[in-house]
């Protein structure tokens, strides 16, 4: 018998989609309005407006997530009071504004798993081609033909966003052979990690449903992103999806999994913590991604500054967004190891600490502490059960290895990756709003 879809819920379909795509908008420019001192006081603005407006359309569905929420909050607003007691230095205002924002990032995070769980995979899949082909032309058409005339779009959108434009051509002739696109992005590697997204949330939302040929399709598409836009960001959306795609489900083969990657995890990272001298020297055998300094501030450093800042500050961390106090530490790492000498054009960005260091998986636990971190994801596991997420800490461990190449922990970018591996798993029972009724 065929299947049909009531004209109402087709309507509501269609709606989200379009919320989905000026969410997806507000990834890739990444807009913010920006105060006098630097700050971001309306981060990511176009996800803000979609989220809240998606949040209207699934309020039913989130407001079975109100009491672990609750719960968030409230251990997010008690950390200041914990870190007055035992690091009085580190408390202030900020404290909690950055708090507030830390909490509407996740919520964002909560409305868009629901929003990708709820659309039809048939028509989800069709919308992310349709995308995807999109960026694609645009990137060819900015490489081959009107690089000056995107250019200067790009100054007018961000004249005034706070943020710079990538101008470094020489950088990419040397590591990539050449200039990459940025499809009105700041960054090129902000339309590599919008093209890397989508890859994932086809391969995802496909793989989930066993439609057949999904690996080569994506591979495909994995393999003319990195051709567009090349970066390394792809090595780590590759390794989330293989650990989403292999996760344990049974108890045996979890412990054995946990295991394994927290030996390589934590040889890893003591080397590096351990190392200084060392960690900058491999950050420059690599090539040119080291000889950049890009990768010493995305992947080196996070050990070194967790470490340091740990052991000063143990139990709850510094404290969510407080950057004043991080900066002199990752200033001092960058002067210790000798990374300025080596890339001596990240001293004009030593005032901000979020540009000394990109690494969401440490800012994690330089903010919360050994104590405030696992108490936190925790939290975040049972807020993501709480709409019906199987497999939560699937989801932050993929999340985390994706963090580690960039992301500042806070805002809503950073947590949208959370959402592109919790969507798929989903479960019912649940009302579904956009139900295939099969006749």
């Amino acid at each position: 018998m065929r299947s049909v879809t009531r004209p109402g819920a087709m309507r509501k379909s269609t709606l989200t989609l379009v919320l989905f795509c000026i969410y997806l908008l507000g990834i890739h420019l990444r807009l913010s309005i920006y105060g006098s001192d630097g700050q971001a006081i309306v981060p990511l603005y176009f996800c803000l407006f979609s989220g809240a407006m998606l949040a209207l359309i699934f309020r039913d569905e989130l407001s079975v997530a109100i009491q672990p929420l609750l719960a968030l909050m409230s251990f997010l607003f008690l950390l200041p009071l914990f870190n007055l007691l035992l690091a009085p230095d580190t408390v202030s205002l900020q404290s909690y504004k950055s708090a507030i924002q830390f909490l509407v990032s996740i919520l964002l995070s909560l409305v868009l798993a629901i929003t990708l769980n709820k659309v039809p995979g048939y028509r989800l899949r069709k919308v992310i081609v349709f995308i995807w082909f999109f960026l694609v032309g645009m990137a060819l058409l900015e490489t081959l033909y009107l690089s000056s005339l995107f250019g200067q779009i790009k100054a007018v959108i961000y004249s005034s966003s706070g943020r710079g434009v990538y101008d470094n051509l020489d950088r990419d002739l040397a590591l990539y052979g050449q200039v990459r696109a940025t499809v009105l992005a700041s960054e090129p590697s902000f339309l590599a990690f919008t093209m890397l997204s989508l890859c994932s949330i086809y391969y995802i939302s496909a793989s989930s449903e066993g439609v057949p040929k999904i690996k080569l399709r994506s591979a495909l598409m994995f393999a003319v992103s990195y051709a567009i836009c090349p970066s390394m960001t792809i090595v780590f959306f590759l390794t989330a999806l293989s650990a989403w795609q292999f996760w344990p489900k049974t108890r045996n083969n979890k412990i054995l999994f946990f295991g394994v990657a927290t030996l390589a995890i934590t040889a890893v990272q003591l080397i590096n913590a351990f190392s200084p001298y060392l960690a900058t020297t491999f950050a420059l055998l690599i090539g040119e991604h080291g000889a950049t300094g890009s990768f010493f501030g995305r992947i080196t450093v996070g050990p070194i500054a967790g470490y340091r800042t740990l052991s000063e500050y143990p139990l709850f961390g510094i404290g969510i967004g407080n950057n004043d106090t991080a900066l002199p530490i990752l200033q001092q790492i960058w002067s210790d190891t000798g990374a300025y000498r080596l890339f001596p054009w990240f001293a004009d960005l030593a005032a901000r600490a979020p540009d000394l260091m990109s690494n969401g998986f440490w800012w994690q636990w330089i903010y919360l502490g050994l104590i405030g971190a696992p108490i936190f994801t925790v939290l975040v596991a049972k807020t993501l059960r709480s709409i019906g997420v199987m497999y939560p800490y699937r989801a932050l461990f993929c999340a985390w290895i994706i963090w580690y190449v960039g992301s500042a922990f806070v805002d809503p970018m950073t947590w949208f990756v959370v959402s592109i591996f919790a969507f798929s798993a989903i479960q019912p029972p649940r009302p579904r709003l956009y139900s295939e009724v099969a006749k």
